[in-house]
């Protein structure tokens, strides 16, 4: 992961650098490409309010990185989870139904999402208890120990140059923060001390280095299942692991996983898979 992680970075700063410099190019002989307005230009552009200092090529393409990795098939895997773990759990999943035809007797085309934090709260309790259960990077997160002085964690001392892998999943299946860990309780996100709770949830890491996309993939989350759960009946296939294994509170030697920067399906053809029907009102 090491290995595959710094080919990566080097490859990435290797791009930046190449469009900064090409991005100077333009600006020098006044063609339009200076001008583009793109993500990658908005970073390089990028001053500190205050300093005037402006991101290192490292820097720009750390965030790039994020953005292309976590932007991608992370909150699709969520929606995916979430809807297997509501079909594995049917009174779970009723209470979500319940809640948003009580919401919404009249269906609307689109949720926004500003009505769906208000008036959908289960549902947005079972997105964080999916979260929770299957974050799609549940892998680890390695970082550097400060390469001069090294850093204090817990009482130990990390020596400079470490490297420092934090493991998202041992976060959520904590029982000291979790009881039944393994359990799929969307309950724990209710009231004002499910709203405490969700502090506990990293899925989007914290921090200074915190995920910048957090917002965008929490809109998507909401405001996509809200209205496909409002509009549509699902249940599981017949061939689906979902539909011939017997459960318990082990969520985890259900699906067959991939995990490198991202957690995904081994199998999606096989686990991702549901029958879609119009909802009976």
């Amino acid at each position: 992961l090491f290995l595959l992680r710094d080919k990566f970075m080097r490859f990435t700063c290797n791009t930046v650098e190449r469009y900064r410099q090409w991005m100077c190019s333009a600006e020098k002989e006044g063609r339009m490409g200076c001008s583009r307005n793109d993500i990658l230009s908005a970073y390089i552009k990028a001053q500190d309010p205050e300093t005037g200092a402006t991101m290192s090529t490292r820097e720009i393409a750390s965030e790039s990185t994020v953005l292309l990795a976590a932007g991608t098939d992370t909150t699709a895997n969520i929606m995916v989870n979430c809807v297997r773990l509501l079909l594995r759990h049917p009174d779970k999943y009723a209470r979500v139904k319940a809640e948003l035809r009580l919401a919404f007797p009249n269906g609307p085309n689109t949720i926004t999402y500003a009505e769906a934090l208000c008036k959908l709260p289960y549902l947005s309790a079972a997105i964080y208890e999916t979260m929770r259960l299957r974050a799609s990077t549940s892998g680890v997160w390695p970082r550097d120990a400060p390469r001069h002085t090294g850093v204090n964690i817990g009482g130990y001392h990390i020596p400079p140059g470490t490297i420092i892998c934090g493991s998202i999943g041992g976060v959520h299946l904590n029982p000291e923060t979790w009881p039944l860990p393994k359990k799929f309780a969307p309950e724990r996100f209710l009231g004002e001390a499910g709203e405490l709770r969700k502090r506990d949830v990293v899925a989007f890491s914290a921090g200074i280095r915190v995920c910048p996309g957090r917002h965008l993939a929490m809109m998507e989350l909401v405001m996509t299942l809200s209205t496909v759960l409002l509009k549509y009946d699902l249940a599981p296939v017949d061939n689906a692991t979902s539909a011939n294994a017997i459960f318990d509170d082990d969520y985890f030697d259900e699906v067959d996983e991939s995990c490198h920067i991202t957690t995904t399906f081994s199998q999606p053809d096989r686990d991702c898979n549901f029958i879609i029907s119009h909802a009976q009102q």
